[in-house]
C-alpha cells in the first residue's frame, strides 16, 4: 500500500461525518474508532476486541480550529469492578473482564489532531477514504455514524 499525504486540513476539504476506524477491515468487532455526527457530536469507542479493557467510550464534541481538529470529551463510559478470567470469546488477548458494571463519569478531556486526508493505493480497499490523525491512519468504514453496534 502506498500512502501519499495531500496536505489539506480544512473542514471543507474533509467530510468527517461517519465512522472512522484504525483498521481498514472489520474483524470480530470494532477496533478503536471515532463516530463523527453532522451536529458536531463525536464518540471515541475503544477497541471491542480487547476484552480485558474496562474503557468503553468517550462522548463529546468536535470542531475545526486553526486547521486542527479539536475534540472535547465530557463523559467517559467504562466498566467498574468485575474480574479478569481466561478469554472464552473472540478476544484480542488472553483475558476478558466479566461481571463488571457499566458506568460513566464526567471528564474534561481535550484532544488536538493535525488532520490530513491520504490517497491510498490498495487493491483490497480502492474506494475506502482514509485520513491521518496526527500519525495514526483511520479508514472511513461507514458514512452514517449511527451504524455503530
Amino acid at each position: 500500500m502506498l500512502i501519499v499525504s495531500l496536505n489539506v486540513v480544512s473542514q471543507d476539504d474533509i467530510n468527517l461525518v461517519g465512522i472512522w476506524q484504525n483498521m481498514p477491515v472489520m474483524a470480530s468487532g470494532w477496533s478503536d474508532n471515532y463516530q463523527f455526527f453532522e451536529d458536531g457530536r463525536c464518540i471515541h469507542n475503544y477497541n471491542q476486541m480487547n476484552c480485558a479493557d474496562s474503557l468503553i467510550s468517550e462522548l463529546g464534541f468536535y470542531q475545526f480550529k486553526k486547521n486542527k481538529l479539536i475534540l472535547k470529551f465530557h463523559t467517559l463510559n467504562f466498566l467498574k469492578g468485575g474480574q479478569l478470567v481466561p478469554a472464552t470469546a473472540s478476544c484480542g488477548g488472553d483475558f476478558e473482564l466479566i461481571d463488571a458494571t457499566e458506568t460513566s463519569k464526567v471528564i474534561f478531556k481535550k484532544v488536538k489532531f493535525r488532520i490530513e486526508p491520504v490517497a491510498t493505493i490498495d487493491e483490497d480497499f480502492p474506494d475506502r477514504e482514509s485520513i491521518m490523525l496526527n500519525n495514526d491512519q483511520y479508514w472511513k468504514m461507514v458514512n452514517n455514524p449511527n451504524e455503530y453496534y
